[in-house]
């Protein structure tokens, strides 16, 4: 996974052990069973039914899995979890299926929380999609989230549904946020109620369905940050902020904004003017957008698996307030930019999701061959099938480093770089030919390549049968035999047996025809 920087905002302190003058307690967890960590938590508790110490932090190990067997619940007590100091995978929490195949989201938050070096799904050992990985059921609560990985959900990240919610996610990942089948579900914070803060600072984020952050229905956002992010493929939209009366936005790489064919009415960024109930919270506080030296830039095999019937639409909303609308409200508009970046690599949705060819409630099986290479849960970077058994992400499948040469790397407020700056820039070649990324309608590739991790995708044409096929050393030698059906289309492969250097990928198919690709494994 990429290598973390903590930004100085996101220095996070122990406010409980300053405020009661204790000394923090460490907890470790030993990934020992099912359901260890629910029962450390809830049982952490004297014989009267008092919390031990409010100053706790349980520590994870790392290489850790750690299966829930229900909602992590924090009543009356803030939570503090984080992976335990040194090398290895992040720690590992990943909800259980109990009895009749039933699971649970991760967390319900009912105090305030902090998570630190964390992978956390909401995708079950089943592969089953829970809607929500965190969802605040209290007021005022506190949310820090920091170096973690949220990775799958059916509809968002985190869901609000109590007043007054303070959020900040720093130095983080998301990803897979909803399925395209059902598009209006994906969403990294989902806003239900008037919350009062919601920072994102040096984070990526990929493969979102419908947008960053909803909120909408006459709801407000007292404030709202969004700086040097890095942000890819949302399907609908990119943001949606309506009522939020202090909007900062700024230094963010936006790839791939509404790139859904058959859905792209919404406007990229959207924010109004506030309503009621916001001016009659906060009577004297003035409404400001700052918004300036973002990237907004759509990949070119994007542009080209679009339906020809589909238009962009402006960035920003006709709904956005200048100074002349509203006379409490100001605008500050800047260096709005368009041009390319070349990430080293980087996931980029498949012509089936960009066409939407897959738009109703499809199968399950006919729902990932549509939607390859990613949201496919068995074969994707992030999860696939071992021995018939659902296995975890151990390694992150991609980078999102761009390069030195690339209008993006000093175009920030700062004269630094654009996007997520825990990506470091690189002296990478620039992409020329837009046949380097564009396969021909009846070509078959292997990707990605250079494959930086231990996976391999073969996607075939679709006159292609495969009858076997097979990897070998440049001097012909066979290394892997990949079992794939005759229907395949779409195809993983381990490739942690592969030492570093050039292989080719061999497709023999029935009528003796050979075809071969070469990739790189780094």
């Amino acid at each position: 996974m990429k290598k973390f920087y903590i930004y100085s905002l996101f220095v996070l302190t122990l406010v409980a052990s300053e405020l009661q003058g204790q000394e923090l307690r460490e907890v470790f967890v030993e990934p020992e069973r099912i359901g260890i960590l629910n029962d450390r938590i809830s049982g952490d508790t004297t014989d009267t039914g008092e919390r031990v110490n409010l100053n706790t932090v349980y520590v994870l190990r790392r290489n850790g899995v750690y299966k829930t067997t229900g909602e992590i619940q924090n009543p009356g007590f803030p939570l503090y979890i984080r992976a335990e100091e040194g090398d290895g995978a992040m720690p590992i929490i990943q909800p259980a299926a109990t009895s009749g195949g039933e699971s649970a989201r991760p967390f319900t938050v009912l105090n305030d929380i902090r998570l630190e070096g964390l992978y956390i799904t909401s995708i079950d050992e089943l592969g089953q999609y829970i809607q929500r990985i965190l969802r605040v059921r209290a007021d005022d609560v506190e949310m820090r989230i920091d170096n973690c990985w949220l990775d799958g959900s059916g509809q968002s990240a985190v869901r609000l549904d109590n007043v007054n919610a303070k959020v900040y996610i720093s130095n983080s990942i998301i990803s897979n946020m909803g399925r395209p089948s059902v598009p209006n579900n994906g969403r990294v914070i989902d806003c239900r109620t008037n919350t009062d803060s919601v920072v994102v600072r040096n984070c990526t984020v990929y493969n979102v369905t419908s947008r960053i952050i909803r909120l909408s229905g006459g709801r407000f956002l007292r404030y709202g940050e969004f700086m040097n992010n890095t942000i890819m493929n949302t399907g609908q939209t990119a943001i949606q902020l309506d009522e939020t009366i202090e909007t900062v936005f700024v230094n963010n790489l936006m790839i791939n904004a509404g790139f859904l064919g058959s859905v792209r009415s919404d406007d990229p960024f959207e924010i109004v003017p506030v309503g009621e109930a916001a001016v009659n919270t906060f009577p004297d506080v003035e409404q400001t957008a700052i918004i300036r030296n973002n990237l907004w830039y759509t990949q070119p095999e994007v542009v080209a698996a679009r339906p020809d019937t589909v238009v962009d639409r402006p960035i920003y909303s006709s709904d956005v307030f200048l100074a002349t609308d509203l006379d409490s409200a100001t605008l500050v508009d800047e260096l709005t930019f368009s041009e390319p970046v070349n990430f080293e690599n980087a996931p980029t949705p498949s012509a089936a999701v960009v066409s939407q060819m897959v738009i109703d409630q499809a199968t399950l099986d006919n729902l990932d061959d549509a939607t390859a290479p990613n949201w496919n849960l068995f074969g994707s970077p992030a999860f696939q099938l071992v021995d018939q058994t659902l296995a975890l992400p151990w390694q992150f499948p991609y980078s999102l480093s761009y390069s030195t040469t690339d209008f993006a790397a000093t175009a920030a407020t700062d004269g630094g770089s654009l996007g997520d700056r825990n990506w470091p820039l690189k002296d990478l070649n620039p992409i020329t030919d837009l046949a380097e990324l564009l396969p021909a309608q009846d070509d078959w590739m292997v990707f990605p390549n250079p494959s930086v991790g231990n996976q391999l995708y073969i996607q075939l044409s679709d006159d292609m049968i495969a009858q076997q096929i097979a990897i070998t050393n440049l001097l012909g030698q066979q290394m892997l035999e990949v079992s794939a059906s005759k229907s395949q289309k779409y195809i993983g492969v381990n490739t942690s047996s592969l030492n570093v250097g050039i292989y080719l990928v061999r497709v023999t198919e029935p009528n003796g025809k050979i075809s071969t690709r070469k990739f790189i494994k780094k």
